[in-house]
Formats: C-alpha cells, structure tokens, sequence
C-alpha cells in the first residue's frame, strides 16, 4: 500500500470519545432529557424518541481511497397533547435546557394554531410500562472500529494488496455504524436500546470493461469479516468472468448464491401485512381473506423475524423511522418474535397496532428482519454440490437495478450483475453476459430444487448507512427462472 494511500485511509474523525458507553447516546441521557420535556411541558401524554447515529463510511474506486464520509447526527422527535390540541418539535441535536423550553414554548404556541385531529400513532392517552426483552446487536469490536483511527488502514491496507496483485480495478464501501434509540412515553413507558453494524463490499472490474466480480460482508461484529477473503473472491469472479459469451433468455434452471436469493427476499415482507392480506390486495390474499393455514411455498422452507436472532437482530422495540412512516404502530412497544412460514405453510400475518386491535389481534412490526432457512431435517447442499447436480443452467452471483412491477402479483425485474457462468454438466463451462429477469419471489419459493445453509446477506451500499434490518437467505437452485432479455451492462 502507498503512503498516499496510507494519508487518505488515515484522514479518519476521532469519536467522541474512547469509552463504548459513550460513543453514543446513553439511558441516563435520554432519561435526563425526558424529564426536562416533562417540566416544560407540564402534560403526562407526551412521547419522546431520540436516534443518535455514529458513521465512519469509505468508498473506494480505482483502486484508491475516494471519499471518506463520518457523521455523528442526533435526532431528536417529541410529540405531546395539551388541553384539545396536538403538537410536535423536532431538532436535530441534544438541546440544552434554554433551547428545549423556547422550542418546546413554540411548539405549544402552534399547535393552538392548528385544528384537532387525531390518528393512530400520535400520542393522545398515557402509555404506562411494557415488558421489553434485550438484544444481543452491540458488539465491541465494531464500536472499536469506530473509536479507532486506525480501523479503516488495517481494514483496507489487505484489500488493496489483493486489488495490487491482479490486473482488475477495484471499487466498493466500508461502512461502521452505531446507533442508540431512546423513547420515552409520559405514562412511563421507557425503552432504550443500541446496535452495531458493519460492512465491506469489493467490486473488481476488467479494465477492458468487459467483466466484474462482486463479493460483501455485512456483520454485527466486524471481528467476524475477513476483509481479504472479500477482496480475492471478488477478484476470483471477475477473472474467471473474462470475456463472456451471449446466452439465449428463456427459463432455465438458475442457481442464485445467497446474496442474490436474499436481494429477491428484501422486495418481499411488504406482502405479510395482514391488513393488505385480508382485503384482497397482494400474493398472500386469496379474495377477501389471508391464505393463513394454507401452503404458500415450499414444503422445505420456514421465515421467521426474531429480534434475538444471533445472526442479525433488530431493535426489540418500535422506534426505526419506517415504523413511523406506517403511522400504525407506537414507539417504544415491544417488538415480540414471529414465525411466519412452516413447512411451506402461512403462519402468520403481521397486524400494526391499529388494525390489530380493531380484529382483536397481537401486534407487531414488518418482517424487516427476516431469517428463511430449511426446516431441521432437510439436507443442505454448498454451491459446490448444486453446481455438481445441475445438468445445465446458469449460475448468478448477484443482481441489479430491482424493481417491483406488479405488487398485487409479486412481480419483480433486475438484471445479473458481477457474475453470471454456464453450468453444463455439473462445470462452470463459461462466463456469459447479463441477462435481464421477469419473476415473482412466491414463484421461486415454490421451485427450488436444492437449499443451502443460511448466511447473512448485504443489501444496498450506502454512503450514508443505518443499522440495517438483517436479511438472512441461504443459496438455492430453481426451476424454469424467467430471463426475458440480454442486458449489455457489466
């Protein structure tokens, strides 16, 4: 690695501070604040969440350091209502006790400006205590990383060594982040949590344009990610992508590695919304009703969304912006654990707090986190052993540019990307270029001939990433998959 190398990977901001416990929010600090809020206000129906986030994010393009992006943002969001009417401040820091009285005085003035109304998720009654269980999403070593000025030099000195040693160029991110929620409820429910996430992604690139290799980590604990075995399988896949061949599209058996079947998985949890379900709308409605207790999908698969899972987690509680954009849920309750398919069959549909109590239904969140894995007693095969079974097919390493086309039937479009073979007689014979797909996940879940083992998948790179909600896919082999055109696009 070259000193200008070393420069750029070293130009890090230094956290806050060298204690874990004070690189982001503490409870006793989101508690102190809470009750600031509640002398300024003098109401008990209040609510108040605060999301401190800690980024140390690098992009890498050319084989150098490109860009390297750190935040340390605070939101800060408290909702109250006062005598008849509603209101709301926002600040995008933790203010100091003058500050929080002359926003919060202006907040209260507003709100008599405004008519009263009422929805589901704004605060208009006290919520008391909930039992909210704990889990286990922060790690040492990757709040380390983010402490450490030196943790981007020695994560990235490896990866360029493998980029040095090929002809390719490369490209990709690493990301650290932590994050800290604190909600607090006038009626005194509390919840607090924090979370670790980290991620290396490696793109290696024929300087002729004509292939590319992709390969990425994403953990909880960066202790775990082997940033040099990232780099060489990315380089391994796009030398042996060299020089690809056109392949006629039609339907094919296709064996999809863990990222792609788990990319396809991420454009799904939307359909387990029970309200859309039993109306009628989306792949897990049959009419006016849910195909609960019916099959939906293989025989040999389950998904379930647990906030505990060792191989991802989540929150244990509501809080994440996208809960509130569903403006069905109250931040703060708990997140409980739900098993959505067994065996194939439609266990459970997710009921937001609205709709749940209206049918008389327990609660809970979109499948964000979701974990598909085989039943117990189903044999798994590596990609190694499909490859060997598959008389003829194709092999994809990752996809492109989805697209949801048709969410009443579950459409989706893309195209491969940074790896696509020919599998004739158990071999990788060659490369061949991109192909275009038209599919719908619920027919892939019903056409696998082979499943692998589990691991946690990436999703999207991000200059700008949060914690992620955890897709945990395994590799499968599928039947008749549909490309539909060539895609001249590396």
């Amino acid at each position: 690695m070259t000193e200008g190398r070393m420069a750029e990977v070293g130009e890090v901001l230094d956290a806050t501070s060298p204690d874990d416990d004070h690189l982001v929010l503490r409870q006793e600090e989101g508690r102190a604040l809470g009750g600031q809020v509640r002398q300024v206000l003098g109401v008990e129906t209040f609510m108040m969440q605060v999301i401190h986030t800690v980024r140390r994010v690098t992009r890498i393009a050319n084989g150098r350091v490109l860009m390297n992006v750190d935040g340390d943002a605070v939101d800060c969001y408290i909702e109250f209502t006062k005598d008849r009417y509603q209101g709301r401040c926002s600040l995008r820091y933790l203010p100091d006790l003058p500050t929080l009285r002359e926003r919060l005085t202006m907040a209260l003035h507003n709100a008599t400006l405004s008519p009263w109304w009422r929805s589901d998720r704004l605060v208009t009654e006290s919520f008391g205590p909930q039992s909210i269980s704990t889990s286990d999403i922060w790690k040492p070593a990757t709040a380390a990383a983010l402490r450490e000025g030196t943790a981007r030099e020695s994560a990235l000195t490896p990866v360029f060594d493998v980029l040095d040693a090929s002809t390719l160029i490369g490209a990709g991110f690493l990301s650290f982040v932590a994050s800290a929620r604190y909600v607090l409820h006038g009626g005194g429910l509390e919840a607090y949590g924090r979370e670790t996430d980290s991620q290396l992604s490696v793109r290696a690139i024929a300087r002729d344009g004509t292939s590319s290799g992709w390969a990425g980590r994403v953990a909880r604990d960066w202790s775990t990610v082997v940033p040099a075995q990232v780099a060489r399988e990315a380089v391994d896949v796009a030398e042996r992508g060299a020089h690809p061949v056109a392949l006629e599209p039609g339907r094919r058996t296709v064996i999809l590695s863990a990222t792609a079947f788990g990319q396809l998985l991420d454009t799904f949890p939307g359909a387990f919304d029970a309200r859309n379900a039993e109306s009628g709308i989306g792949v897990l409605s049959d009419g006016r009703k849910s195909r609960i207790g019916k099959r939906v999908m293989d025989a040999r698969l389950r998904m379930w969304s647990d906030p505990n899972d060792p191989m991802g987690g989540n929150m244990p509680f509501f809080g994440d912006p996208r809960d509130g954009a569903q403006r069905d849920f109250i931040a703060g309750f708990p997140v409980t654990p739900v098993s959505l398919i067994e065996g194939g069959v439609l266990r459970n549909l997710v009921y937001g707090m609205g709709y749940g109590t209206s049918v008389g239904k327990p609660f809970n969140r979109w499948p964000f986190a979701l974990h598909v894995a085989p039943m117990p007693d189903v044999a798994t095969q590596t990609l190694d052993e499909m490859i060997a079974h598959c008389p003829e097919g194709i092999y994809v390493n990752r996809f492109g540019s989805l697209l949801v086309t048709d969410a009443m039937r579950g459409q989706v479009t893309g195209v491969t990307r940074d790896g696509c073979f020919y599998i004739k007689d158990g071999k990788i014979v060659k490369p061949i270029k991109n192909l275009r797909f038209l599919t719908s996940p619920m027919f892939v879940l019903n056409q696998l001939l082979a499943i692998g083992v589990p691991m946690r998948v990436q999703g999207a790179d991000s200059l700008w990433p949060e914690t992620s909600f955890p897709v945990i896919a395994p590799p499968v082999m599928v039947s008749d998959f549909n490309f539909i055109a060539l895609c001249d696009a590396v």
